[in-house]
């Protein structure tokens, strides 16, 4: 998938949301994304996921990616629920200022962050992170 320089918004179901849903949840074969320099809302990351242009936030990581172990940038704050049946990630490393995970919620169903990751074996985060923290490689809320 490549995005334009002009390209601005993304619509899913007739609504405007990169706040809360990964529009791209059900592109199991999607296997890389581009993004033209000069598009001022949106950029792909070295590791080939599609981030909001500021680097906040991840809307997606392609599910059929070459990528195997992925880390979230430190600039990341909100993870929406781009992980979404991203079969061949074995290992995800939360930066230290990832505050929010996402999910999304359609009709029918509700979208859990990663579900559909068959591969995953185990989730990191940055020793730094106030918000969540990982044991044995499971992800929690820094509470535990």
């Amino acid at each position: 998938m490549h995005f334009g320089k002009n390209v601005e918004e993304i619509i899913y179901d007739g609504v405007f949301d990169v706040e809360n849903q990964n529009p791209f949840w059900s592109c199991k074969k999607l296997e890389t994304i581009t993004v033209s320099p000069g598009n001022k809302s949106f950029k792909a990351d070295k590791q080939g996921a599609l981030c909001l242009y500021d680097m906040s936030r991840i809307i997606t990581v392609p599910a059929n990616g070459n990528v195997r172990e992925f880390t979230v940038p430190d600039s990341v704050t909100v993870i929406m629920d781009c992980f979404e049946n991203c079969s061949r990630i074995k290992k995800i490393h939360f930066g230290k200022n990832v505050e929010k995970i996402c999910v999304g919620v359609s009709d029918t169903e509700s979208i859990i962050g990663f579900s559909g990751c068959t591969s995953l074996e185990s989730i990191s985060v940055s020793k730094d992170n106030k918000f969540f923290k990982s044991s044995d490689g499971i992800l929690f809320s820094k509470d535990m």
